[in-house]
Parts: C-alpha cells; sequence; structure tokens
C-alpha cells in the first residue's frame, strides 16, 4: 500500500493486549480497492500492546503506533477522546472512522461499502452502519435492533433517542483542512455523532458490520448509577452547547433529578476528574455532594439555575429574521454566515420565503434537519404588497427589489418609507429627506410608475405617495392642485430643515468656546 490511503482508521487501546489480535485481523482482512492507514495510540501502563503491535507493523506498512500518555485526571472517556484527536492529526486519508481497542469490524466489507457510498454520494457527511452486540464469555454475536435503511439527520438522530456507537461511522475528513473540533475532551460516541450531524446528514446501513464487545468492564459500565447518571449528563451538556437542540436540557433536567434523589456517592476519582475538567452545571453539581454550608449549596443550585435558564430551548436569547424571495442562489451564503458566528448563547433563526418557490424550501429543509433552531415559513403576501414590505437586503450588481427599479419608482418608495419613519419617531426630520424625492419626481414631471407597485401604495394609503402615483387620472387643474401642496409640502420641510441645521450649528460653535 505505497498509495496515499483514502481511509484512515483511528484505533485507541489501554491495557487490552488480549483484545489486539480480534481488532487488527479484523481491519487487516477488509476486502477492499481503496488504500487505507491503520494508526493506534496506546495508553496506560504497557502490558504487552506495544511488543505485539510492533510485530503486526513490521508485517504491514500501513499500520503506525504510538506510545501515548493522556492525563489521569482526565475522565477515562476524554483520555480516549484525547487519543483520537492524536491520532487525528496524523491522518491523510479523505475518510476516517475510530474503533475501541475491545471492539471489531464483523464484515470484511465495512470499507468497501462506506468507501463507495461516500464516493457516489457527495450529498451525506458519513455512513453508518448496523451494529451487534457480541459476548466475550459465551463468544456469541446479538442485536436487539431491526432497524431500515434510511438518512440520518440531527433532528431524527436527537428527537428519536437514537444510539449509533460511534465506530459504526465512517466520516468525511473535514479536519483535514484545519478545521477545528470545538470540544478536544469529547471526541467520543454520542458527542462525535452529534457534532458530524450538525456539517451533515449520515446514511444507515441496515447490515450489522460492527461488533460492540460485551461481558468486559466498560469505561462506562464500571460506574454505579450515579457516576452513569453524571457522566451522561456531562454529555448531554457539551452536546447542547454543540447542536443548540433543547431536548438535552430537558434530559439534564432529568439526571439532575435523578442525581438528587440518589443516595450512592461518587468515587473521589470521578469527582476529581471531573473537577479538574470544570465542566459547567456538572462541577456544580458535584459540590453539592459534598457536605458544605447551605449558603455555598444556595451558590451552587443558583449556578445551576441559571446555565438552565440561559440555555433554556424556549427562550434564545438572539432571534435572527431572515427574507427571501426568489433567492436561491444567496440561501448558502447567507446561512453559513449566521452558522459560523461563535458565541455561547443560544439563537434561533426564523426564516420566511415569500413568492414562487424557485427551490428554496427544498434547501432550507435541508438546513433545518440539520440544525432545530432553524425555522423556515412560506408566506405569500400576494401582488397588494411592493417587494420592500417583504424583504430587505443588499447586494450590488445583483437585480434586487430596489435596484431593478426606475429611478421614479425608487424615489416613490423613499417617499413612502420616509413619511413613515417620522411617523413612527414622532420626529420631522425624515420628512426633509421625504422632500427631496418629492423634488425629483416634480422636477422630471413624469408619473409613468411601475403598475404592481402603483396598487401597492394605493393598497397601502401612504400619504404624499398615493398622491403622485395617481397623478396621471387628474384633471390639469387636480394636477396643478396636488404639484401646490407636495411644494408647500416641501418648502416646509426644507425651513425646518435649515432652521434646525443652524440651531445645532449655534450649540456646537457655544460648545466649543465653552
Amino acid at each position: 500500500m505505497n498509495q496515499t490511503p483514502i481511509l484512515s482508521v483511528l484505533v485507541t487501546f489501554c491495557k487490552q493486549r488480549r483484545y489486539i489480535d480480534d481488532c487488527l485481523r479484523s481491519l487487516i482482512g477488509q476486502k477492499t480497492q481503496y488504500p487505507f492507514e491503520i494508526l493506534i495510540a496506546v495508553d496506560g501502563e504497557d502490558d504487552g500492546s506495544m511488543d505485539l503491535l510492533a510485530s503486526y507493523a513490521a508485517r504491514y506498512e500501513f499500520i503506525h503506533y504510538w506510545k501515548v500518555e493522556s492525563d489521569p485526571r482526565l475522565l477515562s472517556l476524554s483520555r480516549a477522546s484525547c487519543n483520537r484527536l492524536f491520532l487525528l492529526e496524523k491522518a491523510v486519508g479523505k475518510y476516517f472512522i475510530t474503533l475501541d481497542g475491545d471492539d471489531f469490524f464483523c464484515s470484511d466489507q465495512r470499507f468497501e461499502k462506506g468507501i463507495v457510498f461516500l464516493e457516489n454520494h457527495s450529498e451525506f457527511i458519513a455512513h453508518t452502519c448496523e451494529w451487534v452486540y457480541y459476548n466475550d464469555c459465551t463468544k456469541s454475536f446479538k442485536t436487539d435492533y431491526k432497524r431500515e435503511e434510511r438518512c440520518l439527520s440531527l433532528n431524527s438522530y436527537i428527537e428519536e433517542n437514537l444510539f449509533h456507537h460511534v465506530s459504526t461511522n465512517m466520516f468525511r475528513n473535514i479536519f483535514l483542512n484545519g478545521t477545528p473540533y470545538p470540544e478536544p475532551y469529547f471526541f467520543d460516541d454520542t458527542v462525535l455523532t452529534s457534532y458530524m450531524l450538525t456539517k451533515g446528514d449520515f446514511y444507515f446501513s441496515a447490515e450489522p458490520m460492527h461488533a460492540y464487545r460485551i461481558g468486559i468492564e466498560s469505561i462506562f459500565n464500571s460506574k454505579n448509577e450515579l457516576e452513569k447518571n453524571i457522566m451522561a449528563c456531562t454529555t448531554c451538556a457539551i452536546k447542547y452547547k454543540i447542536t443548540k437542540h433543547g431536548e438535552f436540557i430537558k434530559r439534564i433536567k432529568n439526571y439532575i433529578s435523578q442525581i438528587d434523589e440518589s443516595k450512592e456517592s461518587i468515587t473521589l476519582s470521578l469527582k476529581n476528574q471531573i473537577l479538574f475538567q470544570e465542566i459547567p452545571v456538572i462541577s456544580s453539581i458535584i459540590r453539592l455532594r459534598d457536605k458544605i454550608e447551605r449558603e455555598e449549596k444556595w451558590k451552587e443550585r443558583k449556578a445551576i439555575q441559571e446555565f438552565l435558564n440561559e440555555y433554556h430551548e424556549d427562550a434564545p436569547v438572539l432571534s435572527v429574521l431572515v427574507t427571501f424571495c426568489r433567492q436561491k442562489q444567496y440561501v448558502d451564503e447567507c446561512l453559513q454566515s449566521i452558522l459560523m458566528q461563535k458565541t455561547q448563547y443560544s439563537y434561533e433563526v426564523l426564516i420566511a420565503v415569500d413568492g414562487e418557490d424557485d427551490g428554496t424550501m427544498a434547501l432550507l429543509s435541508q438546513y433545518q434537519a440539520r440544525y432545530p433552531f432553524i425555522r423556515t415559513f412560506m408566506l405569500n403576501y400576494g401582488p397588494a404588497y411592493f417587494s420592500g414590505k417583504r424583504q430587505f437586503g443588499y447586494r450590488v450588481n445583483i437585480q434586487s427589489t430596489f435596484m431593478g427599479l426606475s429611478e421614479q419608482c425608487k424615489n416613490l418608495i423613499q417617499i413612502s418609507t420616509y413619511n413613515k419613519i417620522s411617523d413612527i419617531m414622532g420626529n420631522g426630520m425624515p420628512n426633509c429627506f421625504a422632500a427631496r424625492y418629492i423634488r425629483r419626481i416634480l422636477q422630471e414631471d413624469k408619473y409613468d410608475f411601475n403598475e404592481n407597485l402603483k396598487n401597492s401604495i394605493i393598497f397601502q394609503r401612504r400619504p404624499l405617495a398615493v398622491d403622485i402615483v395617481r397623478m396621471n387620472e387628474l384633471s390639469e387643474e387636480e394636477r396643478a392642485a396636488v404639484k401646490a401642496n407636495l411644494l408647500f409640502f416641501c418648502e416646509y420641510w426644507e425651513l425646518y430643515r435649515k432652521e434646525y441645521l443652524e440651531r445645532k450649528h449655534k450649540h456646537s460653535t457655544e460648545k466649543s468656546e465653552t
């Protein structure tokens, strides 16, 4: 395998020498036309794993291994996450897949089927497969699932409370271009899966190709119920931070309730690990179980409540209002500029789509499936409203709502706008600007307006503008009277502006002299 690997397989071991053969044989035995590399990190005390791995690396040039020493103060899951990220930095494949040292692939077609699918379906970010339990005591396989092939979105994954072991997923390597992973201590099962689902949909194959070993002491199963709830609450807090999905807040509240009721104790090791990582909310939950003063308990409970209030799914801190009207070609650029925002605060994106559907709704539905804080609404105000009422946006060199109009139509819209602003503000200054555009129309003395715009103005009964759009319908005498009224309006507000500027200049001069 001298070719550049298409797939990078990230394998982590921690005192698991007895499982190395099963694990590596399932990788080496893959029948695929594509080159791949196997990258291995060995953590913890050496139990003979290094010598065994050296013998494999001597026979297979695509196997590379490293001895790593992760911080023992980290949670066990976080240590494994750090080791996976260590390997990911060395990966060169356009796709990657992870594998825990005590698991293996039970199909020699896993690599071939995953790569072929992703090569031919650029719309998916991952290919995932079904998995089975492998009982280490009875040496037998079993599965509790009977799931059908499907497209898997972030919403369906969370709301249906699905579980996919991280090693069932073959991902596009979006990190090759230097994209950082946001939570280095949580490059694990559900957090990594949730994060990647924010980047695109998965395709789920119902064929079992991954074996998850049971009947052994795992990181999670070795904990008591209290500790399991704390660890589950921890991952929920991280997943909420990544996805902003309110379902995780509900789960955190449920876990907190169970933690409060539990009489079990937390091991000092787990307690120190969590406090070391300083995970918001979880640190407060841990401290509450200590024998601390009532005042201190009150502070910790307040911190928990503030977290739940700040990140409540029904109360985003910011609402982003977006409007589209036959602008499918700009949807991606617009939404990507919103999604790239780096903020600790929750927000929602509300999108209104007006006019004939040019495929915008289908594209937005893809975003909505991936990002639960995006909501889309199809509207139809009808031709009675002029376009400026429907949307706002400014992009040069395109046929936009405003730029596509004639100069007289533009002037008319400016008159309507400034006149309305003046009414809303209770301030005459915007009318000064309206007067400027009235002068331009009267100077041109042409009143052939776009019929839709004309009807819109009349429908909305905008003062001044209604008189202007009806100018061609008036008799010479009536037209002269309207012009006189418009000129009076202009002269009045021009004088107002002149006096305002004089007062402002006088005030500025007195202030500078003082």
